[in-house]
């Protein structure tokens, strides 16, 4: 059993390790546009870049914006070039 001590998202981080571990290249995430493009494909992610993504997002809150535990975030993906 994991360390009790852990918050929610130490364990969605944890999670997104393992699935990189485990499923490496295959895709994780598909984004689909919407408007008048609507359905078409627009990027792909796989288990490793979703990990790697979600690293750097994490290290960016927690180094540069000085986010504590408890604090509330909000960020546009669009905005660090994520989509």
């Amino acid at each position: 059993m994991k360390n009790m001590n852990h918050t929610k998202c130490d364990l969605v981080l944890d999670r997104i390790k393992s699935n990189a571990e485990r499923f490496g290249s295959k895709v994780a995430v598909s984004f689909i546009e919407s408007g008048l493009a609507g359905g078409k494909l627009s990027k792909q992610l796989t288990y490793i870049q979703l990990e790697q993504e979600t690293t750097a997002l994490a290290e960016r809150i927690l180094g540069t914006d000085g986010i504590k535990q408890g604090d509330w975030y909000v960020t546009l993906l669009e905005t660090l070039g994520m989509l």
